[in-house]
């Protein structure tokens, strides 16, 4: 693994959901629950669900509340739940790639 893509995601590259952040996971997985249904999304302790607010609404959802969620393997976590309150727009989401370079 190169040390620019370590230094950026991490020692795992980004390649598990925790690791990503909420805009974009909101905007990739939000699309795919249908009307009714809820997003659950494990993140860390640390990190600001506020700046993905704008994303959750853009693409149908509404936040419903942060939970933590400690567990074996760590001491601190959350779990984000987002309800999908209304059809997501045609353009969402955007192609591969997009939503990293150009956030909502």
């Amino acid at each position: 693994m190169s040390t620019a893509v370590e230094h950026r995601f991490g020692p795992y590259g980004g390649q598990y959901v925790p690791e990503t952040l909420m805009p974009a996971l909101a905007e990739l997985c939000l699309p795919l629950v249908k009307v009714g249904g809820r997003l659950l999304a494990q993140k860390t302790g640390s990190e600001d669900v506020d700046g993905a607010l704008r994303a959750i609404d853009t693409v149908g959802g509404a936040l419903n509340r942060v939970v933590a969620a400690p567990s074996a393997a760590r001491t601190a976590g959350t779990v984000v739940i987002v309800d999908k309150v209304r059809s997501t727009p045609p353009a969402y989401p955007r192609r591969p790639g997009v939503p990293a370079r150009k956030p909502l």
